[in-house]
């Protein structure tokens, strides 16, 4: 599956381009990137452009245990297993993460992905989403069209569907 996954091209990538996708969702992501309109460009030239596409068991694996040593630190109460289940809140398992089909993105939506500021976002008054709102809203409205569908509890994370 890995050697299928083509590499994103640098301008449409938060990281300069060192993110893969699926052929198929690739085609559907540069549709929907192009798609943005220029007004929403114009307050966060960064908007909808790839934070995060395939990760490899072995990314997913780094990422998880990361995720349990920090949730272990701040609460060192925390048995493996405890720290385990909170972890799995906000971070997938090694093998269950849709982003190992390619077919999963992170988008930026302009501030840095997060439980806490995830939470943000559901405050329609709150500085971040009077700042951001409207281009998550935007996305919402659109990205199903390009076959992209959200993940209810990272607004930030869409995944493509046929």
């Amino acid at each position: 599956l890995e050697k299928s996954m083509v590499k994103v091209e640098s301008g449409i990538c938060t990281d300069g381009g060192n993110e893969r996708l699926a052929p198929e969702t690739y085609e559907a992501f540069k549709a929907l990137y192009a798609a943005i309109p220029g007004h929403l460009k114009a307050k966060d030239s960064e908007y909808g452009k790839l934070s995060s596409g395939f990760r490899s068991y072995a990314d997913q694996a780094v990422i998880f245990q990361k995720a349990v040593e920090k949730n272990k630190k701040a609460n060192p109460k925390l048995t493996q297993a405890e720290a385990e289940k909170v972890t799995r809140k906000w971070n997938a398992k090694p093998g269950t993460s849709a982003h190992h089909t390619g077919n999963a993105v992170d988008l930026w939506m302009g501030w840095p992905m997060s439980s806490t500021n995830a939470k943000k976002m559901s405050n329609k008054k709150g500085p971040q989403y009077q700042k951001h709102g409207e281009f998550w809203e935007w996305l919402k409205a659109n990205a199903p069209t390009f076959g992209f569908l959200p993940y209810s509890s990272e607004p930030w994370h869409w995944e493509k569907w046929k």
